[in-house]
C-alpha cells in the first residue's frame, strides 16, 4: 500500500487512465465529505495526467458525485470564492475527463435549485442511490483513496 496520499491518488488515476478497459467500464469518485484540499488533489491528478488519457471518444468520463457541503462550491453565487476549483473542474469536464453530478436531495435540503449551478454540472435525484445503481446496473467501480 502506498503511504503518501498524493502518490496513492496519482497511482490509482494513472493506472485507470492508462487502461482503456477499466476506464470504459465506468469509474466514480464519491466526494462526501471531503475537504477542498482533497478535492483539489483529485482534480490536479487528473489535470496533470491528461496526456495519459486514451484517445477514444467512447470512453466514459469519471463521475464525480457531490452530495454534501462541498457541492456548494459549484453554485454560481460562490464562484468568486471557488474560481480556481470551478475553472479546473469545468476544463476537465470540457475534455470529457470527468462528469460532475450533484444530489438533488441535498440541493432541496439546502434550498438550492438547478439554475444556480454551472452548465457543466448536472443533478441526480439522490446521490447515494445513484452510485449504488451505477455499481449494480452499469458496472461502475469506486476509486478509493487514503487521503
Amino acid at each position: 500500500m502506498l503511504r503518501s496520499p498524493i502518490l496513492q491518488i496519482t497511482f490509482v488515476f494513472v493506472i485507470a487512465l492508462a487502461s482503456p478497459s477499466s476506464w470504459a467500464d465506468g469509474q466514480y469518485v464519491d466526494i462526501f465529505p471531503k475537504s477542498i484540499d482533497e478535492i483539489q488533489q483529485v482534480l490536479n491528478t487528473l489535470d496533470n495526467n491528461l496526456d495519459a488519457v486514451p484517445d477514444d471518444e467512447n470512453l466514459e468520463p469519471i463521475l464525480m458525485m457531490l452530495h454534501g457541503p462541498e457541492a456548494a462550491r459549484f453554485l454560481r453565487a460562490n464562484y468568486n470564492d471557488n474560481q480556481s476549483i470551478v475553472d479546473q473542474t469545468a476544463k476537465l469536464s470540457g475534455y470529457g475527463i470527468i462528469e460532475v453530478k450533484i444530489c438533488e436531495t441535498w440541493m432541496r435540503k439546502n434550498r438550492y435549485s438547478q439554475d444556480q449551478l454551472f452548465n457543466f454540472v448536472s443533478t441526480v435525484a439522490y446521490g447515494a442511490a445513484e452510485l449504488k445503481r451505477l455499481e449494480q446496473d452499469e458496472g461502475y467501480a469506486e476509486y478509493t483513496f487514503d487521503l
